[in-house]
């Protein structure tokens, strides 16, 4: 009974031992200066987070500083903050690792120059003390998007250049990544984990590679663009008044459906007609000034793939536009007696025919007039052809005349005047 006691009692006593780990010490008064190092403690592939785990700095062999893991919460980690102490600058320190669940003291094989006042790692980019060494290569192997269509993923040397299907909504993506030999990934220092961190991509977002040894960063710029389709490009002709004109020169609106490179004279194809001018009002309005070169038709319009859109996108045929040009004044082309030609005694009335060099409008018979009295009546035979009547002559002697009044609302079809005529008969 008494041996199987103080078995039990040697085992305990080994423990305890154990746990305690190493005599690292020394008087930080026998020293002048001191330099502050937060470092990562890593054995065997992982990392060191056992309130008793620790690591001691060596100077010529004699400690110099001792740290033991602690949790950092900001940056979810666990370091060691360790200040080692010296008399002299530009010593060399050389750091031992104590793991306490192996119970395991492990030289590390990494070296750094003591340095007065002096700061080496932070608690996002510490000094890595590792057996063995973790690697240092922070590289982007890999990129995509979960559960979206993609067009396109270039991965180039310090950019991803992603361009997603048309409508793709960027403000929610999750995306999917590798890196090289157990980097990590951050945005704004926060950590970034394959296939479940969410980031809004509407603006190019920064991807910091951190290497496993924390000593390398390597920045990539996330840049995503979604599919634009170039619809077609249509132009747009109108004018305020189109057919019969009387003005020699039209103005046309253009209306693009896009914005356009250009719009320049050799864009047009005109037919009776020349291009006066070309005003740009907006990216995507125009107005243009044409010319007629001679009465009749003349008309407007841009062909095909005339002009391009910014995307070299070429247009589709615009509608025409269509005028008749018509300045020349309507007048009275002749005048005839329709009654016979008799001694007009005893007649109540008498009938002319009264014909215009063209088709007109707003005839009337106080249009007409006469020169020795009498009542008029018009009566409409076609749209260039009128009876006027002249009644209540019985009473009168001499000539009968009739003529068109200095003036009058009579206008051709394309709205211009009656030139001024004064025509007779008897």
């Amino acid at each position: 009974m008494m041996k199987n006691w103080l078995t039990f009692w040697l085992i305990a006593s080994i423990g305890i031992c154990k746990a305690q780990g190493p005599n690292w010490s020394l008087n930080e008064n026998d020293y002048q200066f001191s330099m502050t190092i937060t470092t990562v403690l890593n054995v065997n592939g992982t990392t060191l987070s056992n309130a008793n785990d620790k690591v001691g700095a060596f100077i010529n062999n004699e400690v110099r500083g001792v740290a033991k893991v602690v949790y950092n919460a900001s940056r979810a980690k666990y370091v060691a903050y360790l200040t080692v102490f010296s008399n002299v600058n530009s010593e060399i320190i050389s750091f031992k690792i104590y793991d306490s669940t192996a119970d395991e003291v492990i030289n590390v094989n990494a070296t750094i120059t003591f340095q007065i006042d002096g700061n080496v790692g932070t608690a996002f980019q510490s000094l890595s003390l590792a057996n063995p060494p973790l690697s240092d290569e922070a590289r982007l192997t890999s990129f995509s998007f979960d559960g979206v269509a993609t067009n396109s993923i270039q991965i180039l040397e310090n950019s991803v250049n992603v361009e997603l299907s048309e409508n793709t909504n960027v403000n929610d993506l999750v995306a999917n990544f590798t890196t090289s030999n157990n980097s990590n990934v951050y945005v704004d220092r926060v950590k970034q984990a394959s296939g479940v961190t969410t980031q809004n991509y509407t603006n190019p977002i920064t991807f910091l590679i951190l290497s496993e040894d924390e000593s390398v960063t390597k920045e990539y710029q996330i840049n995503v663009a979604v599919e634009t389709v170039i619809s077609d490009l249509n132009i747009t002709l109108s004018a305020t008044q189109t057919g019969l004109v009387i003005n020699k020169v039209a103005t046309i609106d253009v209306q693009t459906s896009e914005e356009i490179k250009i719009l320049e004279r050799d864009d047009f194809s005109f037919q009776n007609a020349v291009l006066q001018s070309i005003n740009k009002i907006n990216a995507r309005s125009y107005t243009v000034s044409i010319v007629a070169l001679n009465q009749g038709d003349f008309s407007v319009q841009i062909p095909q793939n005339s002009v391009e859109t910014l995307n070299d996108k070429g247009n589709n045929t615009s509608n025409a536009l269509i005028f008749s040009l018509d300045n020349v004044k309507p007048f009275l082309s002749s005048v005839i007696r329709k009654t016979p030609t008799t001694e007009i005694t005893n007649a109540n009335s008498v009938s002319f025919s009264v014909v215009f060099s063209e088709a007109v409008n707003n005839v009337s018979a106080d249009d007409f007039e006469t020169v020795t009295g009498g009542n008029i009546s018009l009566q409409m035979e076609s749209n260039t052809t009128y009876t006027v009547t002249v009644s209540n002559v019985d009473t009168l002697n001499g000539t009968v005349f009739i003529s068109t009044k200095s003036t009058t609302n009579i206008v051709d079809l394309a709205g211009n005047t009656l030139r001024t005529s004064i025509l007779k008969t008897h």
